[in-house]
């Protein structure tokens, strides 16, 4: 099995000031594709440190991608090093070149400067015209079944050139076996839960079908994967992914990188539906996920973020003896705040958030954590609590989620039909 390892290079990342948010994706194209991706080192921008971990990577393993430091700047040391490590020299590539140019007239600017250094590329390299940025991507060849390919770390411009030319070179090189591979997104479920759910659907697997789980305050990710020699059917692939799908059931909200959001907006649409927020304690974060998807005004009306007690008696028409009695972290004030989203915007579904998410305001009772949700349909009004965690930001993550998917919930058993 062919491997392949992933070089980041960035005094950046090491200081903690960038993420690196590329080896994620990388990742993911790479299994895809049917690699594997084997390592993942972090270096600083330093040419003899770059030399010392190609010498490493080439000899580990059959396939190397490197990420950063083919800017314009001077700590951007990757292009002269590798001109120097494959024993070539700096030449201009022409494509790149007359696109910088043209980028630069239409500022009023001329080609000149630092920025025409992301032009060049050595010569004994393949170039991958990166239509959408600057500098290049470029593919090495050490030796027969070797392959080197630099990449920018700029991310839009690193996922182009990784699909453009990176994935096809390192196919054509490695040729990996074939892969099938669904990610099945569910919510509302632990992930201990879910293993003791799906344990005997594990037991019942291929050797060469794998079942990884994801999680995170978003979404419990689970990844079917298989591989297949020449020759070898897919259907037993097909018949796992079948399976699957009934053993989650409704907590099966999309697949690959559909997003709660997502699901929820398509639901609304198919049902005719539109959807409004009352929000306190997230303080307009689930309106923000909900407007974060294209399309989202189709179905969406708007939101009241009510953080006071005040406000959510003045604008949302929350009794001021149901926040003397019940608090304004209750079931009973949330259900009076959706209700309130869902007669001022005349939607026919609203949600509504209320909590002590922290880090002070809990109390015995309600300690940090603490989260009432409402949901109001068309056929009826309901509300939920939850104890979530100390840490106010998770906590605001989970509120947003549980919120997304209790109203999913309620539009799965919503048909159109009842009241």
């Amino acid at each position: 099995m062919a491997k392949v390892e992933l070089i980041t290079i960035g005094d950046e990342i090491l200081v903690g000031k960038t993420q690196d948010t590329n080896a994620r994706h990388i990742a993911v194209k790479l299994g895809e594709a049917g690699l594997t991706l084997d390592r993942i080192t972090t270096i600083a921008d330093d040419a003899e440190t770059l030399k010392s971990e190609l010498d490493a990577a080439l000899e580990r393993s059959d396939g190397v991608i490197s990420t950063g430091g083919l800017g314009a700047t001077s700590d951007d040391l990757t292009r002269p090093t590798l001109a120097e490590y494959f024993g070539g020299k700096l030449v201009v590539h022409r494509p790149t070149y007359e696109r910088i140019s043209a980028f630069l007239a239409q500022r009023g600017r001329k080609p000149e400067g630092d920025i025409l250094k992301m032009a060049e590329i050595p010569d004994v390299c393949e170039a991958i015209n990166n239509d959408a940025g600057a500098a290049p991507g470029m593919i090495f060849r050490p030796k027969p079944g070797k392959i080197f390919i630099a990449l920018p770390g700029y991310p839009p411009e690193m996922k182009y050139l990784l699909e453009k030319g990176a994935i096809p070179a390192l196919v054509r090189t490695l040729q990996p076996a074939r892969v099938r591979h669904v990610v099945f997104r569910t919510a509302g479920v632990p992930e201990s839960s879910m293993a003791e759910r799906l344990r005997d659907f594990e037991k019942t697997l291929p050797k060469n079908i794998r079942l990884a789980y994801n999680p995170s305050l978003r979404s419990l990710d689970l990844r079917l994967w298989a591989r297949f020699s020449d020759g070898e059917s897919e259907a037993v692939f097909d018949e796992a992914c079948e399976r699957m799908r009934s053993a989650l059931g409704d907590d099966l909200f999309g697949y690959g990188e559909e997003t709660l959001a997502q699901s929820v907006g398509k639901m609304l649409l198919s049902r005719g539906l539109r959807l409004a927020t009352a929000e306190s304690c997230t303080g307009g974060a689930v309106a923000a996920e909900i407007v974060s998807v294209a399309g989202a005004s189709d179905y969406f009306l708007g939101g009241i973020t009510a953080y006071s007690n005040a406000a959510k008696v003045e604008f949302l028409g929350v009794k001021p003896e149901t926040l003397e009695a019940w608090g304004a972290v209750s079931e009973e004030t949330a259900v009076e705040m959706a209700l309130g989203a869902q007669s001022r915007f005349g939607a026919e579904v609203a949600v509504a958030t209320s909590g002590v998410v922290g880090p002070g305001g809990g109390s015995a009772a309600k300690p940090v954590g603490t989260v009432c949700i409402a949901v109001a349909s068309p056929v009826r009004v309901f509300a939920k609590s939850f104890r979530f965690e100390n840490d106010r930001g998770r906590n605001i993550e989970r509120t947003l989620t549980a919120a997304l998917n209790l109203v999913r919930k309620e539009l799965l058993a919503y048909d159109g039909t009842r009241g």
